[in-house]
């Protein structure tokens, strides 16, 4: 009902039968879906629950580097890469 009263008032006041108005769709990507990095780094969080340690237990996996990381300011940035590798030695029997 209330697309054929929108319709009905464009027609009289544009005096332009059929007009439809497309609402824009915003084609700007985001930084993160342009350069496709949300599955590259991980939050510290995420490897928490995806390795299921505790928080001591990554702070102490990422000081000692047995998991390579870095930081920007106080923000872990965790490579998934890292992760993986990590898990696969620990498959794999390496201490």
């Amino acid at each position: 009902m209330q697309a054929k009263i929108t319709a009905l008032w464009l027609e009289i006041f544009y005096k332009q039968p059929n007009i439809e108005i497309k609402k824009q769709e915003n084609t700007r990507k985001s930084r993160k879906e342009s350069c496709n990095m949300e599955n590259e780094i991980m939050k510290f969080e995420e490897v928490m629950e995806f390795l299921s340690v505790g928080k001591n237990t990554l702070y102490a996996l990422l000081n000692s580097g047995v998991i390579q990381a870095f930081r920007i300011g106080k923000v872990w940035k965790i490579p998934r890469k890292s992760v993986t590798a990590y898990v696969e030695g620990k498959l794999a029997g390496k201490d």
